[in-house]
This record gives structure tokens, C-alpha cells and sequence, in this order.
């Protein structure tokens, strides 16, 4: 990823020839056939919208809901899949057509446009395979169309009161939209209609992320750029002649289905990309707030008495978008960190801990040595003071401290014969248990994190 700053600039210099790209191929393959209907629009990119404009889109976005939730009943006396077809076309058509003239950036009626788009697109052929998937295809538009409707709320709030916050980024729409598209294409079983859905919907996807409802724009300059550069390569450029038209029709035709196959996967496998990374920037960005916060006002750790034991020090965010907290213990000064993601053998958690400090280069964690607890440390933590010998082999204030210490967990304790200490955390933090150090059984742990 670029650096923001540069990102930032490239994304402005690059942005009217994105636009002017996205355009041509959206609009270059639904011209082949009959000209666009009188209800698709271009791709929405007016965001300087009147009091008035801002009204009547609010008004047809809550009239456009309760329309598409007639579709049912629309379909309900057509017995074929051609009079099923024929009839949502019609559907959405009307509903479309209500909404003006005016080329904002409405979810609900780019989804509706996009989905007549792809019907002009397969209107070539008859084929009972070709109907049906169109006719699932507008059946899913449908679907996203109702889905989109509280984003397009919030951002027609948004956009007439800038007392409000901002709507939730769109990338998120972008991506599920090229998904959707992607995995419907190859339903055709049509290589021509499957090449101009596929190109088509790269043309949206650089639109969508390039569009000013994703408020993490700036971030996918390289990424807008890459689509551009993926559809150049994959796809033959804009057909100039009869004649190119027919050789690259012939060309579509005989390419194989296991190529376009494995194109349409890499192509989903992009998208996939691009979405994990916007993801993993969100988690980053969650956890460095949360960190911020935890330095203002560090959360005290209880026990159920009442008594303070340790601090909350740090926080990252796991895979799942849990957060995982870091407790150092106030009397031992050691920083205890979550139940790992999942169970290993003996040899495999000592590693893991050992390898942690990685994890922690850019925080204030990364100057303590890391490592598996002793038997000791797991007896005594938490403790205000140390507990007499009569509570040697338990050590409850250990499981209040850590409440997600559940199930049986390693200490790094080896005795002489070959065996390692068991804590069992649903036995009130009981330790008289072991287990050989080769044995294959997988437990928990949690490793601990000391000054060096």
C-alpha cells in the first residue's frame, strides 16, 4: 500500500481518468445491443444535491423499499421463466424511472440500473439457461437493493445535515457487489455474455471504491489503479470494427471453460484481497483508539471482593474483531496476555510465546521477554499477598483476574522425569496435574510477558 500522503495525491491526480475509464466500460458493452432504457442512469457521482433533490430521493428511496417488496407478487401468476423475467425487468424499469433524472450516488438505484444493464447485456439470447440466470440475477439485485436501503437512509441524512456523522463507508458495498457478480457470471454458461458481465463489473468495482461514499478512498488508489491495469490485460480493449468484433467474438468462443473458470476465481480471489486488507486497516485503527483510551484512563482488574489486582495495558484486536486484552499484575509486574487463538502441544506453546515479541515492535510490550508461565507464576498471580501453604495448589484470584481462563492450560514447570504442570482453570485455578512434555495432547496457554 502506498503511503497515505502519496496515496492521497496519486488518487486526485488519477481521479478524473479513473472516472472517464469506468465510464467506457461500464457503458461501451450495454450500447452493443438496443441503446439503454429511459431509466438507466450513469454511474451516480453528484454529491452537491439541494435541500429539495435531497427530499425527493428520501421520498422514492422509502417508495423504491416498499415497491421491491411487491416483487413477489409480481411473480406470482407467471408460470415461465421468460414471463417471470420479462415482468421484474418492467418491475424495476418503473421503479427506476421515478427516481429523476439527477446523477447522485444512491446504492438502491445503482444496484436497480446496474441490474437492467446485465439484462441488456444477455437480451441476445433465448436461451433457457440464460433466462434463468438473468432471472436470478435481478432476484439478487432485488435482495441487495432492499439490503442497501439504511446506508442510503444514513447518507441522504448525512449529506442535508452536517451536524450528523458520516454514513458508513460504501467499500463494503463494493466488494459484495463484484462478488455477487462474479459468482453469478459463470451461471450463463454463455462465454460472451460471462466476458462482458466480468468486464463490466471490474468497470464498477474501480467506480465503487473510487466513488466519494467510500470515505476510505484514498486508501485503494493503488488498488483502482491495479483494476484498471487487470482489465487492459484480461480483457480485449473497446471493439473498433465489425471485423475485430467477430474476431473477438471467435476468440470468447473458443476459449476454454476451465481458463475463464480459473480468470473468474483469481479475479473473486482479487476482490477477497482487497477486502481483507480494508479490514485488517479497520482492526489496526480500532485498537490503536483503544489504546489511546486505556493510557488516559487504564482499566483497574477486581477481584470479586473488591480488591485491585492489576491494570488493563494493552489491547489488539483478534481475526474475529474481538478485542484481546493485556493485564499486568500489580504485585508481580508481570503482564499476562489472552488465551491463545488455539490449543498446541507443549514444545509448540513454548515456541509460540517465545516468538511473540514480533508481535509487539511497535508498542510498548516489545521490550519484555516473552514465554510460557511457570507453575509458580500460575500459583502465585494476583495474589495481593502470597497465600499460605493451605492454598498452594489452587489460586482462584488467578481465574477472577483472567475469566476466560477456562479448561486445562500449560505452565513451562518440567519436572526431572519429564513431566510439565497442569492448570485447570474450571477447578478454581487447581495445579496438581501433569502431563509428559512429548505427549501429543493439545491444551491451552497463555503467555506472559516480563522487563527484561
Amino acid at each position: 500500500m502506498l503511503h497515505f500522503r502519496s496515496a492521497l495525491l496519486l488518487y486526485f491526480l488519477l481521479s478524473p481518468l479513473i472516472s472517464w475509464a469506468s465510464y467506457l466500460i461500464i457503458n461501451q458493452d450495454t450500447q452493443k445491443n438496443t441503446p439503454p432504457s429511459q431509466g438507466v442512469f450513469l454511474e451516480g457521482t453528484e454529491i452537491d444535491l439541494s435541500e429539495e433533490e435531497v427530499k425527493e430521493l428520501r421520498r422514492w428511496v422509502d417508495t423504491a423499499q416498499v415497491e421491491l417488496k411487491r416483487s413477489g407478487d409480481i411473480l406470482r401468476n407467471k408460470a415461465t421463466p421468460t414471463a417471470k423475467r420479462d415482468a421484474l425487468v418492467l418491475h424495476i424499469k418503473n421503479i427506476v424511472e421515478k427516481s429523476g433524472t439527477k446523477d447522485n450516488e444512491v446504492l438502491t438505484r445503482i444496484v436497480l440500473n446496474r441490474a437492467l444493464k446485465v439484462v441488456e447485456i444477455c437480451q441476445a439470447s433465448e436461451a433457457p439457461i440464460v433466462i434463468e440466470s438473468t432471472l436470478l440475477f435481478l432476484l439478487e439485485s432485488i435482495e441487495l437493493a432492499k439490503k442497501v436501503y439504511v446506508s442510503d437512509k444514513a447518507y441522504l441524512v448525512a449529506i442535508s445535515d452536517v451536524s450528523q456523522a458520516k454514513p458508513e463507508s460504501s467499500e463494503n458495498f463494493a466488494f459484495d457487489y463484484a462478488e455477487m457478480l462474479m459468482r453469478l457470471s459463470g451461471s450463463f454458461l454463455n462465454p460472451e455474455m460471462e466476458y462482458f458481465i466480468m468486464r463490466a463489473g471490474f468497470g464498477w468495482l474501480g467506480h465503487d471504491l473510487n466513488s466519494s461514499r467510500n470515505l476510505n478512498r484514498a486508501l485503494f488508489s493503488e488498488e483502482i489503479i491495479l483494476i484498471k491495469d487487470l482489465i487492459d490485460r484480461d480483457f480485449p480493449k473497446e471493439i473498433a470494427s465489425d471485423a475485430v468484433e467477430r474476431q473477438t467474438h471467435n476468440l470468447i468462443f473458443n476459449m476454454r471453460r476451465e481458463y475463464r473458470e480459473n480468470l473468474r476465481k483469481n479475479l473473486v480471489a482479487k476482490i477477497s484481497g482487497l477486502r481483507e486488507k480494508i479490514v485488517a486497516e479497520e482492526r489496526a485503527l480500532a485498537a490503536l483508539k483503544r489504546q489511546e483510551e486505556l493510557k488516559n484512563n487504564p482499566p483497574a482488574v477486581r477481584l470479586k471482593n473488591g480488591t485491585v489486582v492489576g491494570t488493563v495495558v494493552h489491547v489488539t484486536v483478534n481475526d474475529a474483531g474481538v478485542e484481546e486484552v493485556y493485564i499486568e499484575d500489580n504485585a508481580s509486574k508481570l503482564v499476562w496476555g489472552p488465551t491463545a487463538p488455539k490449543k498446541l502441544n507443549f514444545e509448540d506453546a513454548k515456541k509460540y510465546c517465545e516468538d511473540l515479541k514480533e508481535k509487539f515492535r511497535y508498542s510498548e510490550l516489545y521490550d519484555k521477554k516473552w514465554y510460557l508461565p511457570s507453575i509458580e507464576e500460575f500459583r502465585f498471580a494476583f495474589y495481593p499477598k502470597n497465600p499460605d501453604f493451605r492454598k498452594y495448589f489452587y489460586n482462584e484470584a488467578l481465574v477472577e483476574a483472567l475469566p476466560d481462563l477456562k479448561g486445562r492450560f500449560w505452565s513451562s514447570s518440567v519436572t526431572d522425569i519429564y513431566f510439565t504442570w497442569i492448570i485447570d482453570g474450571d477447578k478454581k485455578g487447581r495445579s496438581d496435574e501433569c502431563m509428559h512434555v512429548l505427549s501429543t495432547t493439545e491444551y491451552s496457554f497463555r503467555c506472559v510477558g516480563a522487563s527484561l
